[in-house]
């Protein structure tokens, strides 16, 4: 007798165990199946009073079961948050195929927003690429002009350098010169100065020698 309870007890115990997660986990997120209206009832069958209906896809939080009845609470509709009955069969745990429609739906939207955005922002991406190429070339071009420009500018600055130590080397040419030519001019100076002063002084001599021999003759004149 007790070997026949304890195998009524396992077989009680399957079938209940397969009978709650045939129809989904308690307080999971469940659906309404693909009929269009799906009668909402105060109680756990047809003889209870009708509270109105539920449209196909309407998510319901699943509460508990009761023969083949399930009290749910809809999420979502003019019953949303309002406890009522509906018929097991009518209750999914994977969204029906027009939810997913109405849900893919609106996911194509969302992707096609977020590509036409990305794709706003890949040409605002090519211009500013282009803009950027472009200033690139034109620094290229001064650059490659600044190179020939610095180039004549090292080749003017060593012809400068060049010019001016020419320029010291004649200034220092043109001093002596000066100088010399100073030294000169006194030189030619004293001279002249010099020569000036031996014929006055041997104008004075021969007037000297003149003046006694004049004299010398008017002496001898007297005597006679």
């Amino acid at each position: 007798m007790g070997k026949f309870w304890q195998k009524l007890s396992g077989w009680v115990f399957c079938f209940g165990f397969l009978f709650i997660y045939s129809t989904g986990a308690i307080g999971a997120e469940s659906y309404v199946t693909d009929r269009v209206d799906i009668q909402f009832r105060s109680g756990p069958g047809i003889n209870y009073r009708l509270i109105g209906t539920l449209t196909s896809g309407t998510p319901v939080e699943l509460k508990k079961e009761q023969s083949g009845w399930c009290l749910v609470v809809p999420k979502e509709g003019p019953f949303a948050g309002k406890e009522g009955w509906v018929h097991k069969r009518h209750i999914t745990s994977s969204p029906p195929s027009n939810k997913d429609l109405v849900q893919l739906t609106e996911e194509n939207k969302t992707l096609k927003t977020t590509i036409a955005q990305y794709e706003n922002e890949v040409a605002s991406l090519k211009q500013t690429i282009a803009s950027l190429e472009k200033a690139l070339e034109e620094s290229k071009t001064q650059y490659a002009k600044l190179q020939t420009e610095a180039a004549d500018f090292l080749s003017l600055k060593q012809t400068h350098d060049s010019l001016q130590k020419n320029i010291a080397s004649l200034k220092e040419e043109r001093d002596r010169l000066q100088e010399e030519s100073r030294k000169a001019k006194n030189s030619e100076r004293i001279r002249w100065f010099l020569t000036g002063a031996g014929v006055l002084f041997c104008g004075w001599i021969i007037g000297i020698i003149t003046g006694r021999s004049q004299r010398r003759k008017n002496y001898t004149y007297y005597w006679k």
